[in-house]
Formats: C-alpha cells, structure tokens, sequence
C-alpha cells in the first residue's frame, strides 16, 4: 500500500493538482481499509497509514511549491468535513479519507456463533437462552445429553413437534 501511495505522490506527478491526487488516493485508502479492517492490530496500521499519507501529501506539497516555507504549506491544511476537529489535505471538494477512522471489529459470518467453551461464566448464547425460555427442545443445555444420538433424537422430535403445531399431522 505505501508503494502505492508513493507511486501517486512522486515527483513525476507534481504538475496535476491537489484534488487528483486526492481522488486517485482515496479510492485506494477506502478499500484498503475496509479490507484489513478485522486484522488483529488494524487500528494502529490504519493509524499509522493516515500519518503516512499527510507525511507524503506534505512532502509532494514541497516538491510542488519549492518556494513555499512548511509553515506556509502546514497553513493549508483545513477542518475535516466528515471528522470536525481533524485537519486535512482538502482542495475543492475532495478531501483526504482518513482510514483510521474506520471502524475495527472482529470477522463474523451470519451463522457464526461463539462455541460454549468462549462464553463468559454467565453469558449465555443465543442458542442456550431459547432453550431456557422453552421455544427449543423443551430441556435446558445442562439436562440434555451431549451425545450424536440424543442430540439427533431431540431434533426430530422438536421438528415433530413444531409440524403437529402446524397442522401436519404424521402417521407414526
């Protein structure tokens, strides 16, 4: 990512303008964010690659105005608009993409659950609370056998007992 980053912001690209640069960058920020946003220590990576990209826009910054002192170009940096408080490389209306900003949080799939053995003591899972409030085989998780067989049996017959409910009646 960082040599893409450098590759937008050599010196061979110092006659295009600010917001070029800024939607050539951004695209590329947004997706990588997005994408590693449940590794473990994304936060600081993504940190980390925010610092980086001002470092460099800085940098392409001075090789376009030679002229210019840093304090002068560090005076340019305005107010985000989509994190009041953040200042940014902004010119017009495109705005630098702050990854940090992103949210991390751990991979889950839809019908991922945590296994019991990763429960808290007294955090129960999805699975236990509807089988302690009755709406599942009709015995708690700790009365019930953990076995291939009885978990089977218990299976066929709540789903017996949910088509009784439904009115289809089976001939046994």
């Amino acid at each position: 990512m960082r040599y893409r980053i450098k590759q937008w912001t050599m010196c061979k690209t110092t006659m295009r303008s600010l917001a070029w640069i800024l939607r050539k960058l951004n695209p590329l920020l947004r997706g990588y964010g997005h994408f590693y946003r449940h590794c473990t220590g994304a936060k600081r990576t993504l940190l980390s690659l925010d610092w980086y990209v001002g470092e460099r826009l800085l940098r392409w910054m001075r090789k376009k105005y030679p002229a210019a002192r840093v304090t002068k170009l560090l005076c340019s940096l305005r107010q985000s608009t989509a994190h009041p408080g953040c200042k940014v490389w902004q010119d017009g209306r495109e705005e630098q993409f702050l990854v940090g900003y992103i949210s991390v949080q751990r991979f889950r799939l839809g019908r991922m659950r945590r296994p019991d053995y990763a429960m808290g003591s007294g955090e129960l899972s999805n699975e236990r609370r509807m089988l302690s409030s009755g709406r599942g085989y009709g015995r708690s998780m700790v009365e019930r056998p953990h076995d291939a067989r009885s978990l089977l049996y218990a299976a066929t017959e709540a789903h017996a007992a949910r088509s009784d409910r439904a009115g289809n009646f089976s001939l046994q």
